[in-house]
């Protein structure tokens, strides 16, 4: 199993900024693209991950899942934005950090404005609303051939 976190995003990116920031959350299938990896991407179809949580059009963002990998913590997830805002500086966000575990107990707020990123106490009281429902729905599409 291990440690994995919760996370849910809500925010908004402008449409100048959906491809720099979509190709530094999707690495895919290719093995070149890993040594990209981070927190915040989608290596590919799971579960209980973000997904690709970039709309293709730009405008809101709301995205929950887990973070990519296990033992990531929220330095890590302020340190991926922090790039990310480079990339995307129309970036806004607010990333509510789950505890250890998939604790559906929000512990942080990591915030994205004006291409500055902090991190902050728990605006919400917990994360991962809707989670259980959009995995059963990605497993439906995993196992009818959805790549």
């Amino acid at each position: 199993m291990g440690n994995w976190r919760t996370v849910t995003i809500t925010g908004s990116i402008g449409v100048q900024d959906v491809a720099a920031a979509r190709r530094y959350i999707e690495l895919g299938n290719n093995p070149a693209n890993w040594g990209g990896f981070h927190c915040l991407c989608w290596p590919g179809p799971s579960l209980c991950g973000l997904g690709r949580w970039i709309p293709p059009a730009g405008g809101k963002i709301r995205a929950v899942g887990n973070l990519a990998e296990r033992n990531y913590d929220i330095n890590d997830v302020a340190e991926a934005l922090r790039h990310m805002v480079t990339l995307a500086p129309s970036l806004e966000l607010k990333v509510h950090c789950g505890g250890d575990y998939e604790s559906d107990t929000c512990v942080a707020t990591v915030t994205v404005h004006a291409g500055e990123v902090s991190v902050g106490p728990a605006e919400v009281p917990t994360v991962g609303e809707g989670l259980a429902d959009l995995s059963v729905a990605r497993l439906g599409a995993i196992l009818g051939g959805w790549s």
